[in-house]
């Protein structure tokens, strides 16, 4: 797998009920045609996604879950850097915000020139993130994944109850 597969999963997700296809799938994140396709197949190997004759793959929901509570943190470790301008993830953004309260320090932020807020900077699973996160939907799950990576316990069970929600009420 590779860190660009998480953001097509999350596109994937958003979309499962309409559907999309490969094209579709790589203007919305930025990606060519061949890596939106690569990606999903790959997705399909590992067991997350099924070809349930659709264009597009469609999530297995439980193994995606415990996929992105389990296994994504250890294989994409993230780690807080410098303040600095951008996106705001994690616990910065909704649905988390509401619940947590800003520190001191701010909140993690994907940095980006066209960001506006300010906080310790946290890389995106993939540069891509930034170009999917213009879908209101993929980007609450790539914060809510950012949260899984980063967060603290209660972070991360708030943010775990969240992402299951959503997968099994939008696919």
């Amino acid at each position: 797998m590779k860190p660009v597969d998480t953001v097509v999963a999350a596109k994937l997700v958003s979309v499962a009920i309409n559907g999309i296809s490969y094209q579709g799938l790589s203007e919305s994140l930025g990606i060519s045609a061949a890596e939106a396709h690569a990606a999903s197949r790959r997705l399909i190997k590992a067991r997350l996604f099924r070809d349930k004759d659709r264009q597009v793959p469609y999530p297995k929901r439980q193994a995606l879950l415990e996929f992105w509570v389990h296994g994504l943190k250890y294989v994409y470790p993230a780690e807080l850097g410098a303040p600095s301008r951008g996106m705001a993830t994690s616990v910065g953004a909704l649905p988390l915000s509401a619940l947590f309260p800003v520190t001191e320090e701010g909140v993690p932020v994907w940095p980006s020139a066209d960001g506006n807020v300010r906080g310790p900077a946290l890389e995106p699973v993939h540069p891509s993130a930034l170009t999917a996160a213009q879908d209101s939907r993929v980007y609450e799950l790539l914060t809510l994944i950012d949260a899984l990576r980063v967060g603290r316990a209660r972070e991360q069970h708030l943010a775990r109850d969240l992402l299951k929600a959503r997968l099994y009420s939008w696919c």
